[in-house]
């Protein structure tokens, strides 16, 4: 049940950031479009593997790019706000990045490493 608390606490905490953070498109005024094709792997449990994509509104998103790991029982997560921010900021096209979690899970330090590749378009 203390686990459940924490998670609504981190996931609280993750929006009241996000709230509060500038937004992309005043950052990268010229940034049309953006996704990321994002991959989240376990060395130690590859059946728990997860892949999605997430298309950024990018009138409205954030300048943070913070996931947590999806391990619900994980209180770790990656920071891709620098790269990604760097990288949209001298308009490239594709990039991509990766990061081990560092998070504790409920067995102890989290294994999980998460990757992306992003896509990006520019406008004038």
């Amino acid at each position: 049940m203390r686990k459940d608390v924490e998670a609504v606490q981190r996931t609280t905490e993750r929006r009241n950031n996000e709230d509060d953070a500038e937004r992309l498109s005043e950052v990268v005024p010229q940034l049309a479009t953006l996704s990321l094709q994002i991959e989240e792997t376990d060395p130690e449990n590859p059946n728990e593997d997860v892949a999605y994509v997430r298309h950024i509104v990018v009138g409205r998103a954030p300048a943070l790019f913070v996931l947590p790991c999806t391990d619900r029982k994980c209180d770790g997560g990656h920071d891709f706000t620098k790269l990604v921010l760097g990288a949209l900021k001298k308009q490239q096209a594709t990039f991509e990045g990766q990061d081990a979690c560092g998070g504790q899970a409920k067995e102890g330090p989290c294994s999980r490493e998460m990757s992306f590749v992003a896509s990006a378009t520019y406008g004038d």
